[in-house]
């Protein structure tokens, strides 16, 4: 837990985006070390009062992979981890605590040109819609950001 809040904040501090844009070879090594210790820490039963904070922090990882100053190729290096991601962020669908950073992750995801397939994105879509459908599913603000995730699709 003491190495988690330390992670998380290295990433905000310093941001680690900047760490994608030195080269190809940092960038994949960044991923490499990053999303299969974040994906141990959230499977681990243990951490599972820490996965909401888990998931932001997968958060910002994606978002790195959203930024222009990347070269075509980034995202090729989170590839091999696409599957874990996305169904980290689907499983968070699935409670009030982590849905919040499951609907950025799950956006920004999607927003990677070419990463998700169509049957992924029509997955990403029946686990928006179930948190839509949901019961508990009365705050209206998750509401309009279900909707708008779907519609940057």
């Amino acid at each position: 837990s003491k190495r988690l809040v330390c992670f998380i904040s290295l990433c905000y501090t310093v941001g680690l985006s900047d760490f994608f844009f030195v080269s190809a070879t940092v960038s994949e090594y960044v991923v490499s070390q990053t999303i299969p210790r974040l994906m141990k820490l959230y499977r681990d039963p243990g951490e599972s009062n820490h996965r909401p904070q888990i998931l932001t922090l997968f958060c910002v990882v994606i978002g790195a992979f959203s930024s222009d100053q990347l070269s075509s190729d980034s995202p090729i290096h989170l590839a091999a981890y696409k599957d874990d991601v996305l169904s980290a962020f689907t499983s968070g669908l699935q409670t009030s605590a982590s849905r919040e950073a499951s609907l950025e992750g799950l956006k920004k995801l999607s927003q990677i040109h070419g990463i998700l397939s169509e049957e992924e994105l029509t997955y990403v879509v029946h686990g928006i819609n179930e948190v839509l459908q949901a019961d508990d599913s009365t705050d209206d603000s998750y509401d309009a950001r279900c909707v708008s995730i779907i519609s940057t699709f």
